[in-house]
C-alpha cells in the first residue's frame, strides 16, 4: 500500500505565522511556520518515503512543493492558492528536517552547506573603524569620541606612534572596557596599559576635571608589500 495519500485527498489550508520580526533570520521564520503547519511536514514525509520505496535515490524538495500546491489546487475551491502559500526559501529546511528525523531519508536530499551568518558589528567596533580611518591619511591626526557612562576615547597617530586613551571622570575605566577597546582597536597583546590621572578644565565653564586614564602606546607596523 502506498504511503502517499491520494492526489485527490483534501489538504488543510496553511496557517501563516505572525509577520517576521525585523532582523529575524530565515531559519527562525521557518521554525515558526513548521510549528504552525505540521500537516505540511507530514505530507512531504509521506511523499518522500513513497518515492524511496519506489527506488528513488535522490528527491527534489522543490518538486514535492509543486505536488502539494497542485494537490491543493485540485481538491479545494481556492484555485489561486491564496490559503496555501509555501515559501520556496523553506525547501532546504524541510529537507534537513526530514533527513534528520527519518532514517530512510538520511541521504535523500541534496542541500547546500549552511553558512554561519556574519556576526553583526557592535557599536564600539563601528566607532573604532571610524577612528582608525586616520591611519589611511598622511600626517599626524587624532580623533575623540564620548561614549555612554562617561567614557571618552582618544585615538592619535603621531609620526609612527599610535596612542589609545580611555578616560573617565572620578573613576577609572574598567578592565572589561579596556579589553573590549583593545580588541576593537587592534592593540597588540604585548602593549601594556598605563593608568594615570590628568588634570583638565572644562572649555566653557572652566570647571576643574580630573580624568582617570588608561593609556596604551605602540609603534605602527609598516605594511609589507606582497
Amino acid at each position: 500500500m502506498s504511503l502517499q495519500p491520494s492526489l485527490f485527498d483534501p489538504i488543510r489550508p496553511i496557517v501563516q505565522p505572525r509577520r517576521a520580526v525585523p532582523g529575524q533570520d530565515l531559519e527562525a521564520q521557518f521554525q515558526e511556520f513548521h510549528q504552525a503547519n505540521p500537516h505540511v511536514y507530514e505530507a512531504l514525509r509521506r511523499m518522500a518515503l513513497d518515492l524511496r520505496r519506489r527506488g528513488s535515490r535522490k528527491i527534489g524538495m522543490k518538486m514535492l512543493f509543486e505536488v502539494l500546491r497542485w494537490q491543493y489546487y485540485m481538491t479545494t475551491d481556492d484555485p489561486a492558492g491564496d490559503d496555501f502559500k509555501l515559501n520556496n526559501n523553506y525547501t532546504a529546511y524541510y529537507a534537513r528536517e526530514l533527513m534528520a528525523n527519518e532514517p530512510a531519508l538520511a541521504d535523500a536530499f541534496e542541500t547546500r552547506e549552511r553558512r554561519s551568518p556574519m556576526p553583526k558589528k557592535t557599536k564600539l567596533q563601528l566607532i573604532a573603524e571610524s577612528m582608525l580611518a586616520i591611519l589611511e591619511q598622511p600626517g599626524n591626526h587624532w580623533r575623540h569620541k564620548k561614549l555612554p557612562r562617561g567614557l571618552e576615547i582618544l585615538f592619535e597617530r603621531k609620526d609612527s606612534t599610535l596612542r589609545l586613551e580611555l578616560a573617565r571622570e572620578d573613576v577609572s575605566p574598567s578592565q572589561h572596557e579596556i579589553r573590549l577597546c583593545r580588541e576593537a582597536f587592534g592593540v597588540p597583546a604585548s602593549v601594556e596599559v598605563d593608568m594615570v590621572q590628568r588634570l583638565a578644565y572644562h572649555v566653557k565653564t572652566n570647571r576643574r576635571i580630573i580624568y582617570h586614564v588608561a593609556e596604551m602606546s605602540w609603534i605602527e607596523e609598516p605594511e609589507i608589500a606582497p
